[in-house]
């Protein structure tokens, strides 16, 4: 008998569930397997060498093998190829066992969790490749290790477990042997039993739970971030369920709503809808909702439980289940009350005036586009008027811009009483108004001309005031004065401007003759803007001479101009355009600054020193620094403070008395004189006239050109020299023209006469050649420089 082999072919069967024979080539056995002694129910030994014949397990020599003949079973017989032969008998139940267990083993292999088998005493006996993978080690290192030998208790506590025939569990952070990595596992320890029910060992399930972890925890986390979110937020968030019940509510939806999260819930959603929005929101609307996908918004009227009515903006998203079984509405809600007030009010001041509550331009334009095309396509007339305010800004300078403001208001309600529903009023800003005037002719415009007039002139009351105002109306007709708004506009402007320049309280239709003159007075403010650059401006100097003593006492500065363009301009056309633009400033300060360096250039060309009268209006006098500003030319010219003279009319220096006297002290101050011109023309407060640091009383030419005739301007002349004695204070005549003019000013007692009877304007080296001609009667005064007798060049 080959001993060798017959071991190396025991290894493989000794386990085999079936009975395993092998015979050699004398026919006697030369290996028996366990289940092959079993069912023989003879030992090993008995077993090895004994004969077998033809009939498989008896010979002539040796009764058959005593088999326990158990049912169904099958015997076979396989040659082998060294002659040998292998008799193997099975029960049918054999072949299943042996499938299962390739089934089990298979899916021991090849389970997605770690698996492993531990027998009796705790010790791994084998394990799958999974199971390697996860403990990132070796088979080797694995098979055969200890588990009740483990540091942690809770792995040897779910060992012991299974080993006393429970199941035990085990879920952790499992640091690897090779400490590469740790692992999140959740293993299983489960009891193995054999037919006796006697535990022989378990197996063991692993699983890498790591990611589905780390996911649970962001998802939580998220939650907590989400949760957060929802109770801090400012917007409200609502939960509703199918029902359109409330199923959450977050705080700010308290805030919003009136409502506390617990009176909230279970509340229908038409508890928050207001009268208007619960007739249109119905439940059809609502279980719309429902059905929609995504997103989706619109804007609402809702009820707070104070019962104010709130704008809210809705933002609802469906809740589906995987399933895609709708579960509920959430909604975010954003109060936008004041956000739609705010775009209410852009809309009104985009295009109504917010002082008066009139259509503003953009909307006047608006209408008058349309009430053009209407007036076109139906042969009608169309009247367009420009109201403005006259003298507005004494108002305001005077009484206060809040008074003014008020003022324009209570116009502006009063001219709605004047005009049909069809017309229009705008305020254009400031004290302008503008009437659009559909279907209305010459006629009918003159008649709303004359009662807007009668509003205005209406006193008004406002706190403790109490005045009358003017206006000036200028109108323009479609189609003879224009066929567009724009056209329109120019020349109801132009007519405005005729009906202030030729009086004001009054109105004007608009004539082509006005654009003319319009087209001339912007020539002249354009020109005029350049003429100091240019030297277009001169000085020329009449003469002022004491009635007393026949003596020439000084001379009046009168600001001329030849332009390059226009030539010759009139002062009384382009000062008052000055006054308006602002550029009577700097050129007021550049008449200033020649007259002194006139009189001193004289002075030096041995004449004797005359003081020099300079006009100045009403915006120069408004300005804070013009007593530095005399100060400084004084101080750069070396002209005395006591020859220069600074007329100011009777309407500057009255108006806002109290600020005049302050700035006429502090002119005086300075050291020049003052005077009043124009005096007469206005109605002067003899309290205020008192007060002003004046030294002259210059009276108006309109009461001396017919002083020889007329009685009443010889009685006003009388009592203006009159009362100019009285306060101490020098007259001065203007515009004497007649030696009976003279005579009876001289009479009266008036101190200066001064015109064309002495002589007229003269530039400034005529002046000289004039002055020096009657040296004699020309007031004696140190000279203050050397050179008398020659004849400078003017200044």
């Amino acid at each position: 008998m080959d001993t060798e082999k017959a071991s190396g072919f025991a290894l493989p069967h000794e386990e085999a569930l079936g009975a395993v024979w092998l015979v050699g080539r004398d026919r006697r056995i030369e290996f028996a397997n366990a289940a092959a002694c079993r069912l023989s129910g003879l030992p090993p030994d008995a077993m090895t060498g004994r004969p077998v014949d033809q009939r498989f397990f008896s010979t002539p020599d040796a009764p058959p093998l005593p088999l326990a003949q158990g049912p169904g079973l099958r015997f076979s017989r396989e040659p082998l190829p060294d002659g040998r032969l292998l008799i193997q008998a099975a029960h049918p139940l054999h072949e299943t066992w042996r499938q299962s267990e390739a089934r089990f083993r298979l899916m021991f292999e090849c389970s997605p969790v770690g698996s492993f088998h531990f027998d009796a005493t705790g010790r791994i006996t084998a394990c799958n490749d999974r199971f390697v993978a996860l403990m990132g080690s070796s088979r080797d290192a694995l098979e055969g290790l200890d588990m009740l030998s483990l540091p942690d208790n809770r792995i040897t506590n779910a060992v012991r477990t299974a080993l006393a025939g429970d199941s035990g569990v085990y879920e952790g952070r499992y640091h690897s042997v090779t400490g590469r990595r740790d692992l999140d596992v959740r293993a299983l320890f489960a009891p193995l039993t054999d037919h006796r029910g006697e535990v022989t060992g378990g197996l063991g399930l692993v699983e890498d739970f790591s990611e589905r972890k780390h996911a649970e925890e962001a998802l939580l986390a998220y939650r907590q971030r989400l949760a957060l979110l929802v109770e801090q937020t400012a917007l409200a968030v609502i939960e509703w369920d199918e029902r359109f019940c409330v199923r959450d509510w977050n705080p700010a939806a308290s805030q919003m709503f009136g409502y506390s999260r617990e009176e909230a819930i279970g509340q229908h959603a038409y508890f928050i809808l207001d009268e208007t929005e619960r007739q249109r929101v119905n439940d059809q609307v609502l279980q719309s909702l429902l059905s929609q996908r995504g997103g989706h918004r619109f804007t609402n009227n809702n009820l707070t439980r104070a019962g104010r009515t709130i704008i809210c903006e809705w933002f609802n998203t469906t809740l589906v289940d995987s399933d895609g079984r709708t579960l509920g509405v959430i909604s975010l809600v954003l109060d936008i009350t004041e956000r739609r007030l705010a775009e209410q009010q852009i809309r009104y001041l985009a295009h109504y005036d917010p002082l008066t509550g009139l259509p503003n331009r953009a909307l006047l334009t608006d209408r008058a586009v349309q009430a053009l095309n209407a007036a076109q396509s139906e042969d009608r007339p169309l009247a367009l008027m420009f109201l403005d305010i006259d003298h507005f800004k004494n108002v305001n300078d005077t009484l206060g811009h809040s008074i003014g403001d008020a003022l324009l208001a209570k116009l502006a309600r009063r001219f709605g009483t004047a005009l049909r529903r069809t017309d229009t009023v705008s305020r254009l800003g400031g004290d302008e108004f503008i009437f659009l005037l559909p279907d209305c002719d010459a006629d009918g415009a003159a008649h709303v001309a004359q009662q807007l007039l009668a509003e205005t002139a209406r006193d008004c009351r406002i706190g403790l005031h109490e005045f009358s105002v003017s206006a000036s109306i200028g109108i323009a007709l479609y189609p003879v004065d224009g066929t567009d708004f724009e056209t329109l506009s120019r020349a109801a402007d132009i007519a405005m401007y005729r009906a202030k320049q030729e009086g004001r309280n009054t109105f004007r239709l608009f004539e082509p003759k006005m654009q003319e003159r319009a087209a001339r007075h912007l020539a002249i403010e354009n020109a005029l803007r350049r003429a100091l650059e240019r030297n277009e401006l001169t000085l020329h100097y009449q003469p002022q001479q004491c009635l007393k003593s026949g003596r020439i006492l000084g001379v009046e500065a009168l600001l001329r101009w030849k332009s390059a363009e226009l030539g010759d301009v009139p002062p009384a056309e382009f000062i008052p355009l000055a006054e308006e633009s602002g550029l009577i400033v700097p050129i007021g300060e550049w008449v200033m600054r020649t007259a002194a360096r006139q009189m001193v250039a004289w002075m030096a060309a041995g004449l004797p020193p005359l003081v020099v009268a300079v006009n100045l209006s009403m915006v120069q006098f408004r300005q804070s620094n013009l007593p530095a500003r005399v100060g400084a030319i004084l101080a750069d010219t070396g002209l005395p403070a006591g020859l220069l003279e600074i007329e100011l009319t009777e309407s500057v220096s009255m108006n806002q008395p109290e600020a005049a006297i302050a700035m006429t002290r502090a002119l005086q101050a300075c050291g020049v004189m003052l005077s009043v011109d124009d005096f007469g023309t206005c109605y002067s407060s003899l309290a205020y006239l008192k007060r002003l640091s004046i030294d002259k009383l210059k009276i108006d030419r309109s009461f001396i050109g017919e002083l020889d005739t007329d009685h009443d301007d010889q009685a006003i002349v009388s009592a203006i020299v009159s009362l100019a004695g009285s306060l101490g204070l020098q007259t001065v005549a203007e515009g004497v023209e007649s030696p009976g003019q003279l005579d009876f000013l001289s009479r009266l007692g008036c101190d200066i006469a001064q015109g064309y009877l002495i002589s007229r304007p003269l530039a400034a080296p005529d002046m000289f050649r004039w002055l020096k001609s009657r040296a004699g009667s020309v007031r004696a005064a140190p000279l203050t420089a050397a050179t008398a007798g020659a004849e400078p060049s003017s200044v």
